[in-house]
């Protein structure tokens, strides 16, 4: 009786997980159960830097770089969480935020927002890149909620010189001078 009960229990834990994660209407196939299941990875491991604070000069645990650095977080939390592709680190690259955008394209990892909508599908464990492509001013940060009014929760690296947890509106937030572009879905 007592394993009945235990399998029931990780039965509704499982349910709920993939309820809060991917929605209502989640049904999870065995590559959707891993997909989640990293996606949790990625919000526990976001989550738990959530106040940390740079050092000195964007100095920050993150790289050994001293920069902006809403990037390098995006990429070590990825790392952590065992996302299979990552954009490559350094200067030009993962390093700028609009940087991820052009990768996850040419990655066929893009999901553009529309203009004018909340749209462009994001889940939780996405990137979420502000600013046009090829641009300097922009940021990046992680999903880690849909709410059902398509406002979402993200975690952001270098967001007042710190890991900030916040909801946003992605029809109308802008961050460093740029608007929500898209979502970058991590591969597992």
């Amino acid at each position: 009786m007592r394993s009945i009960k235990k399998t029931f229990i990780a039965g509704v834990l499982s349910a709920i997980i993939s309820t809060l994660l991917m929605g209502s209407s989640a049904t999870a196939a065995p590559t959707e159960e891993v997909q989640i299941s990293a996606a949790a990875d990625i919000v526990r491991i976001a989550t738990a830097e959530v106040g940390y604070k740079e050092r000195a000069n964007n100095c920050n645990k993150y790289s050994g770089d001293c920069a902006a650095w809403c990037g390098m977080f995006a990429r070590w939390v990825w790392n952590k969480a065992g996302v299979k592709k990552l954009p490559p680190a350094g200067y030009g690259k993962a390093w700028v935020a609009t940087y991820w955008a052009k990768w996850g394209a040419d990655q066929g990892l893009l999901k553009k927002r529309p203009a004018g909508t909340r749209g462009g599908s994001p889940k939780a464990g996405d990137a979420i890149v502000f600013g046009v492509p090829g641009s300097l001013n922009g940021h990046v940060g992680l999903v880690v909620k849909v709410h059902a009014d398509g406002k979402l929760t993200t975690i952001d690296g270098n967001l007042s010189d710190k890991v900030t947890k916040r909801t946003i509106d992605p029809k109308t937030a802008t961050t460093n001078g740029g608007a929500v572009y898209g979502y970058v879905k991590p591969t597992f």
